[in-house]
């Protein structure tokens, strides 16, 4: 298991990983859980947890069974304009 940051709380952590998981959405067109879990460096679980998060916010993700991936189905605009969008309004 993860050793805990002392650096910076739970909180901020997974802050930085929802951000972080919309800019990759934003200059990819999938992602594995595998892949965001090891670029975290947390578990698979947390990034599940991540995902739904951003569903709930709003942020159109769906899983693709056939290839195990994550994809964005926003269209318009990526998943980071939005967000900037709306923190800027």
């Amino acid at each position: 298991m993860n050793q805990k940051s002392k650096r910076f709380p739970d909180s901020l952590k997974k802050l930085h990983r929802l951000l972080s998981i919309l800019r990759m959405f934003d200059n990819r067109k999938q992602c594995t859980s595998e892949t965001l879990a090891a670029k975290f460096n947390t578990t698979k679980r947390n990034i599940f947890r991540d995902i739904n998060d951003l569903n709930s916010a709003g942020f159109a993700i769906a899983f693709d069974k056939e290839q195990n991936t994550y994809t964005s189905l926003q269209t318009r605009t990526s998943p980071f304009a939005t967000l900037t969008s709306l923190i800027m309004s």
